[in-house]
């Protein structure tokens, strides 16, 4: 890590002279080892940092400082260390030796990203940047040096090589300096990460098992009553998720385990050598049934009609008639971070092999069973690799980086595996395979967290296993989830769409360049693909409201008065966009 600090201005000698003399006389006020820059000239900004500050597209989420709610202090920002009073009117009071951390904000490599944060009360505050890269590691930081409270912070930094995201911190050296509607902004045109004009992304996905599933593998033990009634269960619950989602036309993935894929085995075929997974006591299970029985020993050989809760076939084929993305939760369910390399490659091979034939497209998902990817190592991202995958979910929760961004993962450099977040809405059997615990309860958390993803620009999605459907309480939460994300899809602010249909069109437009000039009160915009694969919708927003809009000469609808939307972008196109502001 390196820090690009801004120094002060040059002055005169005997100004030097004087401000060293004050720095060492605050420096024996404020203790040892306490030096601060002085410098009070308002620093001077670019025109286009100038321009995009006089009436700013703020990136940043929360700038008001709202409280988050009864454990959160302000919603949005990481706090470290204490806070001191608020007032009401978003003046946020930081004792010294307090930081504030924004959410994550999207940025791209070389251009300018300016900031302007008001100040007040005692002390001295400080602005810096932390640049991540794909994986969200920690590639560089700038500074402004440290000013005092109620003089201007203000200025600007370029992104480094490589940086994907950008967090703004906001520093009390000491004293108790106060803060006030911070504002981050990108100059000049910003391509956006999401089609059509939205703001975030937002998909809705299944750990979709049948009795082969968690229900028989249970961590708690071996029940193959439960797991009947359960795999009933769940094919009731992923049939209510097509009937909510069919009238807003709304797409999902599922991800399924092996025999969702088939109508049956009445061949009494031994998938994957029908193994002896020996893990469990070892992992904290509760159950030692897995050490001296084969992973599919339960397998009561029939048909989707004779044994429904086992063989789910035929939906399978219903959710993909209706557009469902089908991803993968491994062929036995597998409990990842305690499977050989091995073991995985033969599990794999069936998954592929059961997709394949049903007629189904290949799959490019992948979740983890029981949040495994906890120890996994990148021999195992490997297999998947091998396999078609490139984007994960259900990560170990103590592993997500982030609730509220796309990241690639930092355990696999070669090739780009990504990770889409998740939060589990809606109330948990109390089996720990279920996921360990509701994080979100009612349509009123669910709301809340799509309020938040729009604020943040980011994308996430919400989970479950279809059988919750079948509880009340929870379908009245999806029901009223669902609602607000069509909603908020209605009002141009989110789009939804499955989980590898956002990841693959996050990465396309990341292979888009956008150069611009502005000449008299015309700003020509280019925009360049290198992807690979046609993108449609594609999002720039301006500085400024514009007055018409051409696309390669011909006058293009707006639908914002901020954004240009280019309907159709091919590989290799380049399109020229004329905005008159």
């Amino acid at each position: 890590m390196h820090s690009a600090v801004i120094k002060p201005t040059a002055t005169p000698r005997r100004a030097r002279l004087l401000l060293l003399s004050g720095i060492v006389l605050l420096s024996a006020l404020l203790g040892a080892g306490a030096v601060y820059y002085l410098n009070t000239r308002p620093p001077v900004l670019s025109p286009g940092c100038a321009e995009v500050l006089a009436a700013p597209a703020n990136l940043l989420a929360n700038a008001a400082f709202a409280r988050g709610g009864a454990d959160v202090a302000v919603a949005s920002w990481t706090i470290s260390g204490t806070l001191g009073s608020e007032a009401a009117d978003g003046r946020l009071a930081v004792p010294g030796g307090t930081d504030l951390l924004a959410g994550r904000v999207a940025v791209h490599p070389g251009k300018h990203y300016c900031y302007d944060v008001a100040t007040g009360g005692s002390g001295h505050g400080q602005v810096m940047i932390h640049w991540d890269d794909i994986r969200l590691n920690e590639i560089a930081r700038s500074d402004l040096p440290p000013r005092r409270a109620g003089e201007v912070l203000r200025g600007e930094f370029v992104a480094p090589p490589d940086a994907a995201y950008a967090r703004l911190r906001l520093r009390a050296i000491d004293d108790q300096p106060t803060f006030h509607a911070p504002i981050l902004s990108e100059a000049g045109a910003r391509l956006e990460s999401w089609p059509d004009g939205a703001q975030a992304a937002l998909a809705f996905s299944f750990d979709w098992e049948s009795a082969m599933g968690t229900s028989i593998h249970s961590r708690t033990g071996h029940d193959p009553a439960f797991a009947l009634d359960r795999g009933l269960k769940m094919r009731s619950g992923a049939d209510i998720l097509l009937d909510l989602f069919r009238p807003a036309g709304l797409q999902a993935t599922f991800y399924a385990t092996g025999y969702n894929l088939l109508d049956g085995n009445q061949a009494h075929h031994k998938y994957a050598g029908d193994p002896i997974y020996g893990f469990g006591p070892s992992q904290g299970w509760q159950t030692t049934w897995w050490m001296t029985h084969t992973w599919y020993s339960d397998d009561p050989f029939g048909t989707a009609k004779t044994d429904p809760a086992w063989y789910y076939g035929d939906q399978a084929d219903r959710l993909a008639a209706a557009g469902q993305e089908i991803g993968s939760h491994t062929f036995g369910h597998l409990y990842g971070r305690a499977t050989s390399r091995e073991f995985m490659i033969a599990d794999m091979d069936e998954w592929v092999a059961a997709l394949k034939g049903r007629g189904l497209p290949p799959a490019r998902s992948f979740a983890f069973p029981y949040r495994s990817s906890n120890d996994i190592f990148a021999s195992f991202y490997a297999v998947l690799d091998a396999h078609g995958f490139d984007s994960l979910t259900r990560i170990h929760s103590a592993d997500l980086a982030d609730r509220f961004a796309l990241y690639a993962s930092p355990r696999y450099l070669r090739g780009v595996l990504t990770i889409m977040p998740d939060f589990l809405l809606g109330a948990d059997s109390g089996d720990p395979a279920d996921g360990g615990g509701e994080e979100v309860t009612g349509g009123a958390g669910g709301r809340a967290i799509i309020g938040e993803l729009i604020a943040r620009h980011g994308a996430t999605s919400f989970w479950t296993h279809p059988q919750q459907l079948t509880i009340p309480t929870v379908r009245t939460a999806w029901t009223d989830t669902i609602n607000a994300a069509v909603a908020a899809r209605a009002a141009g602010d989110l789009w939804i769409a499955p989980v590898s249909t956002i990841v693959h069109y996050w990465r396309a437009v990341a292979q888009v360049d956008l150069t611009e000039t502005v000449d008299g009160g015309t700003r020509h915009i280019r925009l360049t693909s290198r992807a690979t694969e046609p993108l449609a919708g594609v999002t720039v927003r301006l500085p400024r409201a514009a007055r018409s809009v051409q696309i390669d000469h011909a006058t293009a609808p707006q639908r914002f008065p901020d954004r240009v939307i280019v309907p159709h972008l091919t590989p290799g196109q380049t399109v020229e966009i004329a905005v008159t502001e």
